[in-house]
């Protein structure tokens, strides 16, 4: 089955940063909410266009549901930053739990979070590989110069296989 780029990109982001920045309880399928809320921005934005804005509306108030469902459930002064494992994420949970915004309007504010870092996040490397693909010059000198690093780098296979990640943010693979 085809798979437009869009959605693989900003699907891969998604489930890989999301539990680390809302807590492993999160719930995934907010992914497609959030495609929504980005496919209709120009309607929620616009205060022409906001009355028609149903499918937008809708996947909001989803997903304000499902932030205060898994973010709010069970917080108390002892574990009010546990839903995050990152750092940014812990500071705002607790910034927003120690505000006097009721849930509902915390749970917009991490939406709001949301959609404007991930939809900027989407589009650089969609735009990267739209080039690459385009330009066939510019993707083999890409893939000649990670072909270059992987093998000076890793003689065997295994060895990078058996790298740890952080290997990958050297400077030889600054590139990547």
């Amino acid at each position: 089955e085809a798979i437009s780029l869009r959605r693989l990109i900003s699907h891969s982001i998604f489930t890989s940063f999301t539990p680390d920045f809302l807590g492993s309880s999160f719930p995934l399928d907010t992914y497609e909410d959030l495609m929504t809320v980005d496919d209709y921005a120009f309607q929620i934005l616009s205060p022409a266009l906001f009355l028609f804005a149903f499918r937008a509306q809708t996947a909001q108030r989803r997903m304000k549901r499902r932030i205060m469902e898994s973010w709010y459930a069970g917080v108390d002064e002892t574990n009010i930053t546990s839903a995050s494992s990152f750092e940014p994420g812990k500071e705002l949970f607790g910034i927003l739990t120690a505000s006097p915004l009721p849930p509902e309007d915390q749970a917009g504010a991490v939406q709001a979070y949301l959609w404007g870092m991930y939809t900027n996040v989407f589009r650089v490397p969609f735009w990267l590989f739209c080039h690459l693909f385009r330009d066939r010059e510019a993707y083999s000198r890409l893939q000649s110069a990670i072909d270059r690093a992987v093998e000076e780098e890793f003689p065997q296979e295994q060895d990078l296989l058996n790298a740890h990640p952080n290997v990958l943010s050297g400077p030889r693979f600054a590139i990547i």
